[in-house]
């Protein structure tokens, strides 16, 4: 939504108060035949609010929050008072603005906003206040907008076509990012990216840059991440050295972007090279005497200076909403530990992001983080504390793939995360269920519950029937073909239907590491067909694949299969050898013993038996680690 002080995810960014009213108007108050009551009472409900606002993440019991509300009521009231005096119109709407802005934010329902808009939207047309007008009707759409969204559009496009009448350009750019952010919140992705395309060429390269930002965003949230790629390198060239020092969010935005779309399309070294360049962009971020980011709020709000218009008139800056310097710095953690899985195969990369990251969320929830508690409304601090909710479910998921990409099967880490997702409240975990059911199924396929697996991965497959192209539905379907295959729950006639709706469908997928994942489980089918008379064709592709996506993992497993393409008993041996080693580089246990097994037989078999028992004994030794890492012996030894 767009309203200000909004609590938005990194791909949200909002409009939010409209741009503030001119000197013009302001000289239009008389104040000789008016009460100036609102000199002491507009900078006393402030304060009253201020006082509120430096409390509102350190609420913990009802008395705090009786006291909270005390102060937040009497500055409404102080607007109140204003309004019941014969004050200047100018003062007499800036008092219902804010009175109403104020009841919104606090109180939300309230039956009297909407009556003291209208009166002071008429009383603004009176009196010719253009801008006081649409900063008014721009908070009506924000407030109609949160219980009927089609009715908020409707005015909003009534306001649109009329300050294009006036050829007002900062009402038309903030009514149109406005509606922008509107649509994105709706999810509807193709309206806010029609939204935006006027923007693309408009006078102000911020406003211009933002517009292809959101854009991105909307593409992403799409799924399209070539499209995405365009509007990025598009923003890229609109970025100036003004946005560089003055509006570093937008800086930010831009390769938090790049960034995602690198890491949805498998390309990690690529996506590492973002992240290095988003920590050398904040740690050049200018600060103020206190540390924080200039321009960057507790609440998100920036501002956006734009040019001024044909008739030499300076235009007001433009203020929107993103997020926090805090909550920034939360994803980067958890980001960059993503970035590091694909090569976690010990504690020293992904690890300590998740670790500190996880550390920091839960002193942000526990009010103990350093430095001065931010300043917000108790509903910002509400969605502050849901977004930290959100994201320890988040580290949990990840600190899960961690542990089962090194084979650590231990279903604490799985409990953690359903405790976790189980205290974020509403539907913020939309999209994120399936992904905990998907590592369900996975933690039941290791551990040898296959029907179990299979239920959840049926889940994940039918919850995510309405997202066409879904990774994690693809994932589920690849994870079922496996099962099948196999010899506890076979399903050949299944297995095979599935894989040939998968050959054709993971051909036109962009995520390399998919396709890689998919070939690999072709080779293995391939290998107990044929008995790897064609294996050997498919060996080389796989290991220059598997090198191209920085995938390490995967090298022990395509040469274990590497071994059956060849006839000569010392190629055979050197494979397995090399599969030995590259399990040992990646510290990956399990593949350590398989390989380590298939290297002691190649040994007896080429007569070495010296070597082969000192192999043997090798393999005793990383035993009870591998079966401890599957939490089964059973068919193991």
């Amino acid at each position: 939504m767009a309203e200000s002080g909004s609590n938005c995810g990194p791909n949200q960014i909002n409009s939010a108060n409209g741009p503030a009213t001119t000197a013009q108007e302001r000289s239009l108050v008389n104040t000789t035949s008016f009460s100036t009551i609102h000199m002491v009472l507009f900078p006393a409900a402030q304060e009253y609010f201020a006082k509120a606002h430096e409390r509102s993440t350190l609420l913990q019991t009802q008395e705090d929050v009786h006291a909270y509300y005390k102060l937040i009521t009497t500055g409404t009231r102080c607007y109140e008072a204003v309004l019941h005096e014969r004050i200047p119109p100018y003062v007499e709407c800036m008092a219902a603005l804010w009175y109403c802005e104020a009841l919104f934010m606090e109180a939300r329902g309230s039956t009297e906003v909407e009556e003291v808009l209208n009166k002071a939207i008429a009383l603004a047309v009176r009196n010719n206040l253009l801008d006081l007008k649409f900063t008014l009707l721009h908070l009506s759409i924000r407030i109609l907008a949160s219980t009927n969204m089609k009715a908020a559009l409707r005015l909003l496009a009534q306001c649109l076509k009329e300050v294009e009448v006036w050829s007002m350009p900062t009402w038309i750019y903030t009514f149109q990012c406005l509606k922008a952010t509107m649509l994105l919140s709706a999810r509807d992705f193709s309206g806010t990216l029609a939204t935006l395309k006027p923007l693309y060429s408009c006078s102000s390269s911020e406003v211009r840059y933002l517009a292809l930002l959101i854009s991105s965003t909307a593409a992403l949230r799409q799924g399209t991440t070539t499209q995405a790629r365009d509007f990025l390198a598009d923003a890229l060239q609109s970025e100036t050295d003004y946005a560089r020092k003055y509006v570093p969010q937008l800086i930010v935005m831009r390769i938090f972007n790049e960034a995602l779309v690198s890491l949805m399309i498998g390309e990690h070294s690529d996506t590492e090279q973002k992240l290095k360049s988003l920590h050398n962009t904040l740690d050049n971020t200018q600060t103020d005497s206190i540390g924080r980011w200039t321009g960057w709020n507790d609440d998100g709000s920036f501002m956006i200076q734009l040019p001024r218009d044909s008739n030499n008139v300076s235009c007001v800056p433009l203020k929107f909403n993103w997020i926090s310097q805090a909550q920034l710095l939360t994803l980067s953690y958890l980001l960059s530990g993503i970035v590091h899985l694909h090569t976690s195969f010990e504690e020293t990369r992904s690890s300590p992001f998740f670790a500190v990251g996880l550390k920091f969320v839960d002193s942000e929830l526990a009010g103990t983080m350093a430095g001065k508690p931010p300043s917000l409304s108790l509903k910002q601090a509400a969605e502050r504390k849901e977004f930290y909710l959100a994201a320890k479910c988040y580290f949990n998921i990840y600190i899960c793939l961690e542990r089962f990409i090194r084979q650590d099967w231990n279903a604490e880490c799985l409990s953690n995360l359903v405790d976790s997702a189980r205290s974020v409240p509403g539907n913020r975990l939309t999209d994120a269920n399936t992904l905990i059911i998907y590592l369900a199924g996975l933690y039941f396929q290791a551990t040898g519950k296959l029907k179990s697996a299979l239920e959840a991965y049926n889940q994940v497959i039918v919850q995510s029937s309405n997202t066409p192209g879904s990774d994690l539905s693809t994932l589920a379907k690849m994870a079922t073909v496996v099962i099948y295959r196999g010899n506890i729950v076979s399903n050949t006639a299944k297995a095979d239907e599935m894989a040939y709706f998968l050959d054709q469908h993971i051909a036109t997928k962009s995520n390399r590491s998919i396709q890689v994942a998919w070939s690999l489980i072709s080779a293995v089918n391939k290998l107990s067909l044929d008995g790897g008379r064609d294996v050997v064709k498919l060996i080389s592709p796989l290991l220059k694949a598997t090198a191209d996506i920085a995938n390490s993992h995967l090298t022990p497993v395509i040469l274990y299969l590497g071994v059956a393409a060849f006839t000569d008993r010392e190629q055979r041996e050197q494979t397995a050898t090399t599969a030995f080693l590259s399990a040992k580089r990646t510290r990956d246990v399990l593949w350590c013993w398989i390989t380590g097994q298939l290297v002691s037989d190649m040994m007896k078999l080429n007569g070495k038996e010296l070597a082969a028992e000192q192999q043997k004994e090798l393999n005793n030794q990383l035993y009870p680690l591998a079966a401890s890492l599957l939490n089964t012996t059973v068919g193991f030894k």
